[in-house]
């Protein structure tokens, strides 16, 4: 598993330091997780847990996966390659609940860059949707 070289979370921390991550939270989904089924992601990362998933619905399954950052979304088409998974479908894009227009003014906390040594997930940002 590929990781960017910032990535002092999921990266550094958990997958150098002890080759997994998340495996306890992993193994729950598995046991609900069969062969053949359709399971949809939100916001997969890099792809920890859609390599897993994909594993877990073989062949006959799918796995649908949203990753909106384009830099981590690269990583996660190369992660899925990495494993020789085509039976994903990864989408640059996110969810919600309707079409939308939304407007992020830049919070007290700074987003991350891929230059800066932090996790890619999620930033509280002020964000106006209409």
């Amino acid at each position: 598993m590929m990781y960017l070289a910032n990535d002092k979370f999921i990266g550094r921390r958990s997958l150098d330091a002890y080759g997994e991550f998340c495996e306890l939270e992993l193994y729950l989904l598995r046991q609900i997780i069969k062969p053949g089924m359709t399971v949809v992601e939100a916001g997969a990362n890099i792809g920890t847990h859609t390599v897993a998933f994909a594993k877990a619905v073989g062949a006959t399954g799918k796995v649908l996966t949203f990753e909106p950052q384009r830099t981590v979304f690269h990583m996660l088409c190369g992660n899925l390659a990495l494993n020789g998974l085509s039976n994903v479908q990864a989408i640059n894009g996110g969810l919600a609940p309707r079409r939308r227009l939304c407007a992020c003014r830049r919070s007290t906390m700074p987003v991350s860059t891929i230059s800066e040594a932090h996790s890619y997930r999620s930033r509280a940002t002020d964000m106006r949707c209409r």
